[in-house]
């Protein structure tokens, strides 16, 4: 009787010590983004860099992409297109989803998180042309570059 009794102790205690679970899982679900909003508001999930959105559009296949970037300038006298700052010689262009969104040239300078389709993009001299990426009249050839659509951005507020 006692070993029958020392050995269910002995099963209880080897069982409740593997049923503890000293991990703590916090979970949290995604957040908007604080700044100023410009278009629909970003989540706060799944933000990449630009180097990880170069290395993703590699085919014309339009591809879902949220990213952080620094805004290079903003194209067109209307503020419908932004250019963001790469270092890496392709373009990266940003146009708008809604035609009512427009982009202030506050942003240039500004980083920002933004939510779109990117996809590669083959500019003809005519189109670089009327988005003054050609430098010169003499623009003869097209030029590929990554075009983002988005359907909005959040402007990161500086913290002091």
């Amino acid at each position: 009787m006692n070993k029958i009794f020392t050995s269910l102790v002995a099963v209880l205690v080897v069982f409740s010590s593997s049923c503890q679970n000293t991990e703590k899982i916090h979970l949290r679900a995604p957040q908007p983004l604080l700044g100023t909003v410009i278009g629909k508001s970003v989540l706060d999930n799944d933000v990449k860099d630009l180097a990880s959105l170069l290395e993703a559009v590699s085919s014309k296949n339009s591809l879902r992409f949220k990213v952080k970037a620094k805004v290079k300038r903003v194209v067109n006298a209307d503020g419908s297109w932004l250019e963001l700052e790469n270092g890496r010689g392709k373009e990266i262009l940003v146009k708008t989803a809604d035609a009512a969104m427009i982009f202030p040239s506050s942003l240039i300078g500004r980083e920002i998180v933004l939510d779109g389709n990117a996809r590669l993009e083959t500019l003809n001299a005519q189109q670089l042309k009327q988005l003054v990426l050609a430098p010169s009249e003499q623009q003869k050839f097209s030029q590929e570059v990554v075009m983002i659509e988005t359907t909005g951005l959040v402007v990161i507020e500086k913290r002091s």
